[in-house]
């Protein structure tokens, strides 16, 4: 048997509500927040009697997610927030934006600061370490000269789905036209992010499709009148006519997944 994937990365934090809107800021999708004790956890763990509260954050994409973790009980043992990158069980996260300078500016605000200095390495990328919330260490990195697959000019339709179980195949016939392969993770993902969507509360969950032909983005949410979903697609005019096509053939025959 093999690994199927890296489900998420752990950080214990502090303050756990100032984490999560660092990493909101950062362009991550807060995706449930609960609290975690009992008995179970402490035999995973090796704590017996702990208490904390985790809030789980999903990048953009879907496929990565951030678990961020604040113990009640027992207190912390230790810190190394703040350890030099050659420190012995070193960790950090790194990040692809699309633009360093901005990222900058705007987690700057949060009390964000460069460890050195922003690096062009080989004008391939520009590449920096910061300080994050707490000093936690997180990498970003910017690819430099790459051609966006999305068309400049893109336009804003809005469209139903009739019901919470066309959801899956309308996404993947979306998915298949712009060149993406959906997946039971990019499943789940949807699934996680619709949990707290809601048309009527302003809640929508968004995602993006960036396939091999063009890009896709998504707003998503249940509507007041019941299991019905409000979908808002932003996509080429040129894929227009084939994505109506696609909604049209799962509304008209109410086509589910099996």
């Amino acid at each position: 048997m093999a690994v199927q994937r890296m489900d998420n990365v752990g950080i214990v934090v502090e303050d756990l509500d100032a984490s999560i809107r660092f990493f909101v800021e950062l362009g991550l999708t807060l995706e449930g927040r609960m609290p975690i004790e009992g008995e179970w956890a402490g035999r995973v763990t090796g704590l017996r009697g702990q208490r904390v509260e985790v809030a789980m954050m999903r990048t953009p994409d879907g496929h990565g997610r951030l678990e961020l973790s604040r113990f009640a009980a027992p207190g912390v043992a230790s810190d190394h927030r703040t350890a030099p990158v050659n420190s012995l069980g070193y960790l950090r996260a790194m990040f692809a934006v699309d633009d360093i300078d901005d990222t900058l500016a705007r987690l700057g605000k949060l009390g964000a600061t460069v460890v050195d200095e922003v690096v062009d390495y080989q004008d391939v990328y520009r590449l920096c370490y910061i300080r994050g919330p707490e000093g936690l260490l997180i990498g970003l990195a910017q690819q430099l000269g790459q051609q966006t697959r999305r068309s400049p000019a893109t336009q804003t339709v809005e469209t139903w789905i009739h019901g919470a179980e066309e959801m899956r195949p309308w996404c993947e016939l979306i998915a298949e036209i712009v060149g993406y392969g959906f997946n039971d993770l990019d499943w789940n993902a949807v699934v996680a992010g619709m949990a707290n969507a809601d048309r009527h509360e302003d809640r929508w969950f968004e995602c993006s499709f960036e396939g091999t032909r063009e890009t896709i983005h998504l707003r998503m949410a249940y509507d007041i009148r019941g299991d019905n979903v409000a979908v808002f697609w932003e996509a080429p005019p040129l894929l227009h006519p084939e994505i109506m096509l696609a909604t049209s053939i799962i509304q008209r025959f109410h086509l589910v997944r099996r």
